[in-house]
């Protein structure tokens, strides 16, 4: 299961910047691309809601929309910053356990999200 804070956590530290700053209101640079990167992996992720990504670093949904498209455009024009969100990627999957279901935990609660119908376990594990 992957967590809103195992994302946060991986980018924060990938970016050499604490948590408490990520959530922080500074629109600089510095700070506004890890946000950018920590709503991208969020998303794409975990089952969260646009709104609890948001809610998770003290931003708006709109906010968090635009920063995904954000992250999307830089991915295509730089292939360095591909490879940065990529292994951010899998330093996150890393830790999550594989199982048949897997709940994820948002602010709201945990959501089940269950194998395909014609899935077999083997296939989830």
């Amino acid at each position: 299961m992957i967590k809103l804070d195992d994302v946060i956590s991986e980018v924060s530290r990938f970016r050499d910047l604490s948590i408490t700053r990520m959530q922080g209101y500074k629109r600089t640079r510095d700070f506004v691309y890890p946000r950018q990167e920590f709503t991208f992996l969020a998303r794409e992720l975990t089952d969260c809601s646009v709104t609890l990504i948001g809610e998770h670093i003290n931003r708006d949904h709109t906010t968090v929309i635009h920063s995904i498209s954000q992250v999307k455009k830089r991915i295509k024009k730089d292939p360095e910053y591909a490879q940065e969100i990529a292994q951010m990627r899998r330093a996150i999957q890393a830790k999550k356990p594989i199982g048949a279901v897997r709940i994820m935990l948002c602010k709201s609660g945990p959501r089940h999200t269950r194998p395909a119908p014609n899935a077999t376990l083997a296939q989830h594990t």
